[in-house]
Order: structure tokens, then C-alpha cells, then sequence
């Protein structure tokens, strides 16, 4: 029998570092020669660990990147246009996330655990200096680095909100939260052991969650809480179900109380259907202006670049052409008019069912929390959430 290569553990901390900062860190994201960026990771990545690609891996990254393939050849075909930097980048972008996950194989989850404890903990101190100094340090930040992150944190404006909102490495809170509640998510059997065994990162990570304040971030946790006590409290079902239902009165209480919570939510919602804009900068306008694309192209989408993204809206292809990022706000819907729903179908399809069966419930839990997860960004346009059906599990 002939044994295959592995990769060192003393790389892990350094690969999954290297996803996160690819995966929405300002300090290269933002930058105009973030495609450039990509490019050199991933050929650096094929280059000096080629050793460690093995035939199972490559035979199933080419087996995710079919179905894509056809949606981008439809596209072609119904669109008339493709763009090939982009293809490139998309095929460079899932190599990256999916090469780190596989080799990273089932300790991709603690090492996580640990990245997201120093980039929480690194967060604090740099988090009070802003909420002390104000926002005038971001135009000096700015000058520096051409972008308002410094690499370990980024000085995101406090905008209509009571509080600075803690964003961390990434480009703003509702991000930061995201990578928070799936490194969690990801330990849902372990929970109890880490808060054992390593409960001052723990606490760190959930007070870093919660500094971000973010209405998804809350949603998620909660639903996590719920979710590790269904399955793994080990009481009986009466004081597990009452447990339960305190949980999910807490998480009404704070959605009908708090102010940047509940009130969040219903502005947002009551700006979406009251305006006579075709485009509002939140998840449910973007969702409904989403709508009108995939009622276009529901199988196959409208692609990815502007030009035929937002073909009827050509004051939109201007604004972003000029560098507006217009804050487009519902990842799902986006992601959906971009690549059709036979596109989100198969990620998901690839994420449950293409792996051990015994894994499927967990997986489907995953599912679910990533669709909520969706509604706040455009995740999927980064190597951790779009290469994620690659991750290993254990769980039975």
C-alpha cells in the first residue's frame, strides 16, 4: 500500500491565518490588487505544498467545480458573456479554502478555535483605543494603509448606532460575528470540553462576539445554545425543554428590547417596503431588488459580472465601476441571482451529501445555520465560505 504525504501540524495555525485574512480582512480585500493577491496565494499554495495534493483531493475539487463549469458555460451561451479573470479567481478562490480544509482534515476545527481567540484577543485592546480616540484615527489609517485596517483590526465609523461595534480583522462586525458563530458551530460536540479545559479563550471569544452587536451574531448564538443543549445536555427531556425554552425567551426579550436588535431589524424591514427606490442598503431590499434577477435566469443566474448582474440597472454597474461598493446586503439572494439556484443547490448539496452519512444531521444543522448566516453578507464571494464543502467532519 502506498502511503500518502501529510501535512505537518506545525502549519495549521499559519494556512487557516492565511484563509482568514483571504477570506475578508481589509488589509488585502480592500486593495486594488486584491485579484493579484489571490492569484499569488493560490499558485503559492500549489507551488510549495504540490506534495501534499493527492489524487482523492483533486479528484473532488474538479468534482465541485463541474456543476459550476455548466453554470458559467449556460451563462455564456444565454448571457453572451463570461468573464475569464473572473473564472480564474473563482477556481483559484475554491482551491485555496478547499485545499486548506482537506489538509487540515478533521483538527481544522480546534485550530480554528485557536485563530479566532487571537484574533479576538489581539481585537480588545486596539477596540478600546478607537472607542477612546474616535473616529478621527481613520483618516490617519487610511493615509497609511489605503484602507481602514491596520491587518489585526479594522477602525470601521460608528454609524446611527449607541456603541462602537467590534469588526475585528475583518470588514465590519456582522463579519466578524459570522467566523465567531461557525468556529463555534464547528465545536458544537466539544463545547463543553472547551469551556473546561480552555475557558479564558472561550470567554474571549464570546465576549468578542458579543462587542460586535450584531442582530445575526445574537440569532446564531442562540440558536447554537439550543442546538448543543437538544443534543448533547444530558438531562432528562422536561429540564432540557425547559432550559430550551428559557434560551428562546431570552432571545424574544432581546429582540423586542434592545435597540439595536429589534428596532434594527424593523427599520430595516419598514425601509425596504416603504421606499419607492429600486434598491435599498439592507437585507430585505436587497432581497427584494434581488428578486427581479432571479425571476430572470432562476436556474442558471445572471452571472457574476456587473455587466450582466445588474443588466437593468446600469446607474448600479456606474457606481461600482467608480468604486462604490454599494453595501449590498443579503449574501443568499445575491449569490442565487448570480449563479441561479442550481448553484446554491449543489454547495449545499456538496456540503451534506458528499461525505459519510453519519454526518448528515450535523450537516444539515450547518446548512441551516449558513443560510441564516447568508442573509446578512455576501460570504460566499470569499475562499472559507465557498470552498467550506470541503470541510471534514466527525460528528455521529
Amino acid at each position: 500500500m502506498v502511503q500518502t504525504k501529510t501535512l505537518s501540524q506545525k502549519y495549521d495555525l499559519f494556512l487557516i491565518t492565511i484563509l482568514l485574512v483571504m477570506s475578508g480582512n481589509p488589509i488585502v480585500n480592500r486593495q486594488t490588487w486584491v485579484k493579484e493577491a489571490v492569484v499569488i496565494v493560490g499558485i503559492s499554495l500549489l507551488i510549495i505544498f504540490r506534495q501534499y495534493i493527492h489524487f482523492t483531493f483533486i479528484k473532488k475539487f474538479f468534482k465541485y467545480l463541474l456543476v459550476f463549469f455548466l453554470i458559467f458555460l449556460l451563462q455564456y451561451l444565454y448571457l453572451d458573456y463570461i468573464s475569464i479573470p473572473f473564472l480564474i479567481g473563482f477556481i483559484l478562490k475554491v482551491f485555496i479554502g478547499a485545499f486548506i480544509f482537506y489538509q487540515l482534515g478533521n483538527r481544522f476545527s480546534l485550530v480554528l478555535f485557536q485563530a479566532i481567540f487571537w484574533i479576538a484577543l489581539l481585537s480588545f485592546p486596539l477596540y478600546i483605543f478607537h472607542f477612546i480616540v474616535g473616529d478621527g484615527i481613520i483618516e490617519k489609517i487610511v493615509l497609511l494603509t489605503n484602507t481602514n485596517s491596520i491587518g489585526l483590526y479594522t477602525f470601521r465609523p460608528i454609524f446611527n448606532e449607541p456603541i462602537l461595534r467590534n469588526s475585528g480583522i475583518f470588514w465590519e462586525p456582522g463579519a466578524f460575528q459570522a467566523f465567531i458563530n461557525v468556529c463555534l458551530f464547528l465545536n458544537l460536540k466539544r463545547l463543553k470540553f472547551l469551556w473546561k479545559e480552555e475557558r479564558f479563550k472561550f470567554i474571549i471569544i464570546i465576549l468578542a462576539l458579543l462587542t460586535t452587536q450584531s442582530t445575526t451574531g445574537y440569532l446564531v448564538l442562540f440558536l447554537i445554545i439550543v442546538i448543543h443543549l437538544s443534543i448533547y445536555f444530558k438531562t432528562n427531556f422536561i429540564v432540557k425543554t425547559f432550559i430550551i425554552f428559557i434560551f428562546l425567551g431570552i432571545t424574544y426579550i432581546s429582540f423586542a428590547y434592545l435597540p439595536f436588535l429589534g428596532n434594527k431589524l424593523g427599520y430595516q424591514y419598514q425601509s425596504a417596503i416603504s421606499t419607492d427606490l429600486e434598491y435599498t442598503n439592507g437585507r430585505f431590499g436587497s432581497l427584494i431588488f434581488d428578486l427581479n434577477y432571479i425571476k430572470k435566469h432562476p436556474l442558471i443566474g445572471n452571472g457574476f459580472n456587473i455587466i450582466t448582474r445588474y443588466a437593468d440597472n446600469p446607474e448600479i454597474i456606474y457606481a461600482l465601476e467608480d468604486g462604490d461598493t454599494m453595501g449590498f446586503s443579503n449574501g443568499f439572494s445575491d449569490f442565487i441571482a448570480s449563479a441561479g439556484i442550481l448553484g446554491i443547490a449543489w454547495y449545499f448539496i456538496f456540503l451534506i451529501y458528499f461525505r459519510s452519512e453519519k454526518n448528515r444531521s450535523f450537516l444539515w444543522l450547518l446548512s441551516l445555520l449558513l443560510i441564516v448566516l447568508f442573509q446578512g453578507e455576501a460570504f460566499l464571494n470569499f475562499p472559507f465560505f465557498i470552498a467550506l464543502p470541503f470541510i471534514s467532519v466527525s460528528y455521529d
